[in-house]
């Protein structure tokens, strides 16, 4: 009895400790998840250090990858379209696949951009950056910049240029218009002629497209319609008076859509003023025509379309910890500044290398140290920041390298403590920034307020930083026009604790709705 009352007891223990388990690894999931701005509803792939090259090299669709930093206004601002755009190409999954990093959590964005000139300018780089990945690519090469489309037309135009310009993707999708057509017949004949894939049981369906030089939407129809090449055979003709003649006796608007049908007859199927509802319309008869062939996804887009909406309009109400201001946030935004911001380049030059070496010198001297091992690690790489022979430039690799052989250590992330938001996208690094130096400026009071020669030292610092390295595009752009002229507002020993206190409404009153923390 005793023993089945133990072996009782041992199971419902068990049965306790796997389940609070589970929730515990459920947790750690939604967190990490949290943290990127795409989750597993959108059709963008989330990549991450150790996977990164796997996914993207050496494949046979065109990628688009979007580098961003989770905690930036400006890409949180963009993930809106990016996963819109994502749903509108999701039948253009044979050609295109569309990935995303998170540069804020992963080192690998200064290996993939390495060719890149975006991570090398005077001031800091610009968050997102998109760059454009061929189809069998081995190696990663300068197709990149930042981030310079302002709506989904834009990305989708520029996008369909570069699957259309690729010769393995025109040549597997039949994307190569053809030109020097006389006749309806003439057309007929190619279609009839097509040795393209082969094909499910019946004789497929065939269209012509026929639209003037330089349009691209035959290939935007060709890409719409890629789930159902098995059924029906789609080519793009230039059109030419010949062959508009053979077709029409009045002048006709194009592109024009043709059905071709048995012994070479054809009607028209669609010839409208506005080419978006003619390619809607289109795609709306093929879809209906091959429902029940192909199951239809326009319940799972009109899911996910809601959800991206109701992501972009709702008001966060969730309830927040405070906390105090802690060593947590401060020594978060060392490691994040010294190693993830940083190495958002690939060589610094000596602007960046003057900054970077000031940077450890203030912190060294006003930065309110609770581990001696950290301030070693700064009064050793003063040192070798002193050290060192040119002052031209510096590799980040380099600078790494020094950082991770010094004596002493940064402190590991951990959670945010003030700084948390309601989301992780929200607050965290932008505001450790803020309290970072709000903190030294008091130090520096404190510590130089009875010398009457001293000058100002974390203030400068701060906006040489953020205009060197800061990532956050508006940020960094408010707080430089604020302190255009801070010369002539530093003139008492408390103006720097007082400006930047007054100033701290910059951070967020110029940001979009759509990505406040609406706690705070």
């Amino acid at each position: 009895m005793v023993i089945l009352l133990f072996n009782y007891r041992f199971l419902i223990n068990s049965f306790i400790i796997l389940l609070r388990t589970k929730f515990f690894i459920q947790f750690l999931i939604d967190t990490i998840e949290s943290v990127n701005l795409y989750d597993n509803r959108s059709n963008v792939i989330t990549l991450i250090d150790n996977n990164f090259f796997s996914n993207i090299l050496n494949k046979d669709y065109l990628i688009v990858c979007n580098y961003y930093k989770h905690w930036s206004p400006e890409c949180q601002r963009f993930s809106y379209l990016f996963r819109n755009f994502s749903e509108i190409t999701r039948p253009w999954n044979q050609a295109l696949r569309l990935i995303s990093v998170n540069c804020a959590e992963n080192l690998v964005c200064n290996r993939a951009l390495k060719n890149s000139d975006v991570l090398d300018d005077v001031e800091a780089s610009n968050f997102p950056i998109i760059q454009f990945i061929e189809p069998k690519t081995k190696e990663i090469t300068e197709d990149i910049g930042e981030f310079e489309f302002f709506t989904i037309d834009d990305l989708q135009s520029f996008t369909i240029q570069k699957i259309v310009s690729n010769e393995f993707l025109r040549q597997k999708f039949s994307l190569q218009p053809i030109s020097n057509i006389e006749t309806i017949n003439d057309v007929c004949k190619i279609l009839n002629d097509e040795n393209g894939l082969e094909r499910d049981g019946d004789q497929p369906q065939q269209y012509a497209i026929i639209e003037p030089f330089g349009s691209y939407f035959g290939a935007l129809l060709i890409l719409d319609l890629l789930p159902y090449r098995n059924m029906i055979e789609i080519k793009r003709f230039i059109s030419n008076q010949n062959l508009l003649n053979s077709l029409f006796s009045n002048r006709i608007q194009l592109p024009i859509i043709v059905e071709i049908l048995s012994s070479c007859n054809y009607r028209i199927i669609g010839n409208v003023n506005n080419e978006r509802t003619l390619r809607y319309e289109f795609v709306a008869l093929i879809r209906a025509r091959f429902r029940d062939r192909i199951p239809s996804n326009d319940d799972i887009l009109q899911k996910n379309q809601k959800l991206i909406d109701r992501n972009q309009n709702e008001i966060v109400s969730s309830v927040v910890n405070h906390y105090n201001l802690s060593f947590v946030d401060l020594h978060n935004t060392l490691r994040y500044t010294l190693i993830y911001e940083v190495s958002s380049r690939n060589v610094l030059n000596a602007k960046q290398l003057a900054v970077l070496k000031r940077f450890f010198q203030v912190i060294l001297a006003f930065f309110p140290f609770d581990n001696e091992n950290v301030k070693r690690l700064f009064k050793r790489m003063t040192g070798w920041f002193d050290h060192r022979k040119s002052n031209h430039s510096l590799s980040v690799a380099k600078y790494l390298a020094a950082l991770k052989t010094s004596d002493g250590f940064l402190k590991p992330m951990e959670s945010w403590r003030h700084c948390n938001g309601t989301r992780p996208i929200h607050r965290g690094y932008p505001c450790g920034v803020w309290v970072l130096f709000h903190s030294m400026l008091a130090n520096e009071y404190n510590m130089t307020k009875n010398d009457p020669n001293a000058k100002p030292k974390v203030l400068p610092l701060m906006r040489s930083y953020i205009e060197a390295f800061f990532t956050c595009y508006q940020c960094r752009r408010y707080f430089l026009e604020a302190s255009s002229n801070l010369d002539e507002q530093l003139i008492y020993p408390n103006s720097s604790v007082l400006w930047l206190w007054l100033n701290q409404p910059l951070k967020i009153h110029h940001y979009p709705q759509s990505i406040k923390d609406y706690y705070f």
